[in-house]
């Protein structure tokens, strides 16, 4: 179960990262 729940916490950090990095993406373009 430790095993599971470790992998789940960090395909969700994943795809966090990805979003802020996107967001960010999104914010540089609106700004140039």
């Amino acid at each position: 179960l430790g095993a599971i729940t470790r992998m789940m916490g960090l395909i969700l950090a994943v795809i966090g990262t990805q979003m802020v990095i996107e967001g960010l993406k999104g914010a540089f373009v609106l700004v140039g």
